[in-house]
């Protein structure tokens, strides 16, 4: 497990892989000459972009969220917040819950300026007598940081 953000620990399930440095731009999705990738979406101090991360699985999709926090002073998150699910082909809705063995999915705060990748493994629950072949996977942002509201519907199979 790797985590980084600017210095700060964030201690979040599945952390694999950060964007270094400080200095975000408000608004602007990129960092480090970097877009921040995904489905975008603001809040009160965070700009935060969705995606389906590629080396989740079928039985295992996994979600990156990527963050910068615009504002000057630490913006709370909770990602234990966000309620997601899979649609099937046939448009089954099965919830789906963090994997997180290690119980590292806390609230945690971003510092001003500073940005963060964090990407959460999820698992069927309840889990499935078969695999389903997966249409979508969705995302409620709402309360996972202030002024966050809104679902995202992601491709399993995009990265």
């Amino acid at each position: 497990m790797r985590k980084h953000i600017c210095g700060l620990a964030l201690a979040l399930a599945v952390v694999i892989g950060g964007l270094g440095g400080c200095g975000y731009g408000a608004g602007s999705y990129r960092f480090a000459g970097q877009d921040l990738k995904g489905a975008r979406l603001a809040g009160t101090c965070l700009d935060m972009a969705v995606s389906s991360h590629p080396l989740g699985r079928r039985f295992a999709p996994m979600v990156t969220y990527a963050m910068g926090n615009r504002c000057d002073a630490d913006a709370p998150i909770d990602l234990r917040r966000a309620r997601v699910w899979a649609r099937t082909v046939d448009g089954t809705r099965i919830p789906l819950v963090p994997r997180d063995p290690r119980y590292d999915l806390r609230a945690a705060a971003l510092a001003g300026a500073w940005v963060a990748s964090v990407t959460v493994e999820y698992a069927f629950d309840p889990v499935p007598s078969m695999l389903p072949a997966l249409r979508e996977i969705c995302v409620d942002v709402t309360g996972v940081a202030a002024g966050f509201t809104g679902v995202v519907c992601l491709d399993p199979e995009a990265s």
